[in-house]
């Protein structure tokens, strides 16, 4: 597989060629790049397979790189790193059809598996085109083409239309979309096969498939009428699809110019199937219905945030439930541009990991943050948005769980019972040891070997998270801290806390507050 690495910092695009090395001695780095306009460049001459492209660089940024390519109709897969704060560019990104989206820091396994992915995708593609090269000339693979914006119209093609299909370049097409979410693989077979049935006497349609968006899409032409289109699919084909599907799906309706214009209509249309996410169940979602609604605009609730805060530092599993129900409540009271409802959903997401995280409350390396922040900024239906809320809930949830029941021996569940209650009157190893009667050195191994830490950096990351908890859920001034967690000195907890964390405290009150 050819790669090319577009990516402004130098550190970075020498660091991705390293981790592309390790991961795979057989991946063939074709050039790097510091801007979009040089790995546009680099893009023509050295035609890649993929490119792994930053978001924001100099001269043309990377969204404007994938528009580029889309419009000059080169086909090439795409990696897009971005920081996490970057949410409309990801949700652009996304849009214009990118393979996989990277949160930065770039993990190696992130990167491996995406890697793995996207190689799967052209060797299948490789075969389909070996397998099938008359498909080429199929209306199916024509308005594929088009949808993907590289299609490029010639005499000739406009006559085989015309005679084959009656199709002219230039007329009024119909595009249905259907989006079926994880019903797509159980339901796309049943559903094309019913789809069929519909009644061509006033249009004619083609069926396409999208399953990396879980759309099916039925583009229409020969219309009689599209006033007599709309009407017969909001009272006839939307039965069929009910007749398979009794719910949790969504469909919408748009018209364009031609078939240059397919592509157009069919990604307009998509951006707006999430406003199902405000629309009462079972509208047909199009451009009328969604340019009349009347939105508010979204005041992002920042007291149910401190909510789940403090129930978090609480460690309240039932509070932190009950807040993240609260915050869906908030999110569904009134009508707001689903943008915004889905970018608060991200913001709120990154509050639960952050917090927990730095409380220890949650197995992050083990938590696929990238899924659940792309099931937010795609979700197309409220279940989606609550998936990805409850796999974080899960996640602390199952953190707590586990805390509870580790196994671990009596003397030493004794031992941190003891660290638990005197940790703020500075006990030492010594003291713990007489207490239970058995020598330091034995409990100092033991509770290495049980616990996976030593008993001095047990206390000391034990008190630290207790300052984390106080700072985090009170207003308790740092003096005030400090002699609550045995620190007779504040100065010296300051030190000690911007050693472990790296802030100072009133800095760490800011930032997670």
């Amino acid at each position: 597989m050819k790669i090319a690495i577009i990516e402004d910092e130098y550190v970075i695009r020498k660091g991705i060629s390293r981790t592309l090395e390790k991961i795979n001695s057989k991946y063939e780095i074709v050039g790097q790049a510091e801007d979009g306009l040089e790995g546009l460049n680099l893009i023509k001459e050295k035609s890649p397979d993929l490119i792994i492209t930053d978001i924001k660089m100099p001269k043309m940024d990377g969204l404007e790189l994938l528009n580029e390519l889309r419009n000059s109709g080169i086909q090439v897969k795409a990696i897009v790193l971005s920081a996490y704060s970057e949410f409309e560019y990801a949700q652009k990104a996304i849009s214009l059809g990118v393979s996989e989206y990277i949160l930065k820091p770039i993990s190696i396994l992130d990167l491996s598996s995406a890697l793995e992915r996207i190689e799967n995708q052209i060797n299948e593609e490789k075969k389909v085109k070996a397998e099938h090269p008359k498909e080429l000339y199929e209306l199916n693979s024509i308005l594929l083409r088009s949808i993907k914006g590289n299609l490029n119209i010639s005499d000739s093609l406009s006559a085989f239309l015309k005679e084959q299909y009656n199709l002219a370049i230039e007329e009024e097409m119909g595009v249905f979309e259907i989006y079926l979410g994880e019903l797509f693989q159980s339901k796309i077979n049943d559903l094309k096969a019913q789809l069929k049935l519909i009644n061509k006497r006033q249009f004619d349609y083609n069926i396409l498939e999208f399953s990396q968006d879980n759309i099916v899409i039925l583009v229409i032409y020969n219309m009689e009428s599209k006033d007599k289109v709309k009407v017969y699919f909001e009272k006839s084909v939307i039965f069929i699809i009910r007749s398979i599907i009794s719910k949790e799906f969504v469909y919408g309706l748009a018209f364009c110019n031609g078939l240059l214009k397919l592509s157009e209509s069919v990604e307009g249309l998509k951006s707006k199937l999430g406003f199902n996410l405000v629309m009462k169940e079972g509208t047909l979602i199009n451009y009328e219905v969604v340019n009349n609604m009347d939105t508010k605009q979204f005041l992002y609730p920042i007291n149910i945030e401190n909510k789940i805060k403090v129930a978090i530092v609480k460690r309240d599993v039932a509070k932190v439930k009950e807040v993240f129900q609260s915050f869906e409540s908030y999110c569904k009271s009134e009508i707001y541009e689903p943008k915004d409802i889905k970018e608060a959903c991200v913001n709120f997401c990154w509050t639960v990991i952050n917090t927990a995280k730095e409380l220890n409350s949650l197995p992050y390396q083990n938590l696929d943050v990238q899924t659940i922040l792309k099931k937010v900024m795609t979700a197309i239906t409220w279940k989606e948005v609550e998936q990805a809320l409850y796999i974080l809930f899960n996640a602390i949830s199952e953190s707590n769980v586990k805390e509870d029941n580790k196994t671990v021996s009596l003397v030493v569940k004794r031992a941190e019972s003891l660290i638990h209650e005197y940790y703020n009157q500075g006990i030492n190893l010594d003291e713990i040891a007489a207490k239970l009667n058995i020598t330091a050195d034995y409990l100092g191994k033991q509770f290495k070997k049980e616990t996976g830490e030593s008993f001095n950096a047990y206390t000391k990351n034990y008190r630290i998270n207790k300052v984390k908890t106080l700072l985090l859920g009170t207003e308790l001034k740092v003096y005030q801290i400090a002699e609550l967690t045995g620190y007779s000195d504040s100065k010296y907890m300051s030190k000690v806390f911007k050693e472990t964390t790296g802030y100072l405290p009133n800095d760490y009150r800011k930032l997670y507050r």
